[in-house]
């Protein structure tokens, strides 16, 4: 993947494809159950992290607030370590 050269600044939110939009019946008790999630403790940061990734598709997160950062390895629970890609 050529990540130094696509614009993080360049994206839509996923909500705002009409075929998304249509699945979402109550977007303000989603972004309240994300954001009540937010403030509890999680065993991992991988959760935290789903948790703003939902926000940001919903368009809960002001484009000023939002970066992105490089795809990485990570380690699963079984110890192997497997490439993260989107």
């Amino acid at each position: 993947m050529k990540w130094p050269v696509i614009d993080k600044k360049q994206y839509k939110f996923g909500i705002e494809d009409l075929l998304v939009k249509i699945h979402f019946s109550d977007l303000e008790e989603i972004s309240g159950f994300l954001l009540n999630q937010l403030e509890q403790k999680h065993p991992r940061e991988d959760y935290k992290e789903f948790l703003q990734l939902c926000l940001i598709f919903l368009g809960r997160v002001s484009p000023d607030k939002i970066s992105f950062r490089a795809p990485g390895e990570f380690i699963m629970p079984d110890g192997w370590q497997k490439q993260h890609t989107l």
